[in-house]
């Protein structure tokens, strides 16, 4: 480790400093074509996530219905 506090086998320094972001090391992989990316909104395949209506809707619901009050971590 070097006295910044960078550390090659921890994403994160230990020594990090509030209001700044921290990115874990990111490797390239596929690419979509300029076209293809020009669709999907990135050229980035990791980055594609189709917008569904009502998905955030489905998923409180869901928990509503399996997160009882007071129960597990609702206490």
């Amino acid at each position: 480790m070097c006295s910044c506090g960078f550390d090659e086998d921890n994403t994160f320094p230990s020594n990090y400093m509030y209001a700044q972001s921290y990115v874990p090391w990111q490797t390239m992989k596929k690419t979509f074509t300029p076209c293809v990316g020009l669709k999907m909104g990135t050229i980035f395949p990791e980055l594609v996530s189709p917008y569904m209506p009502g998905q955030s809707q489905m998923q409180i619901e869901y928990l509503k219905k399996s997160n009882k009050m007071g129960e597990g971590c609702n206490r």
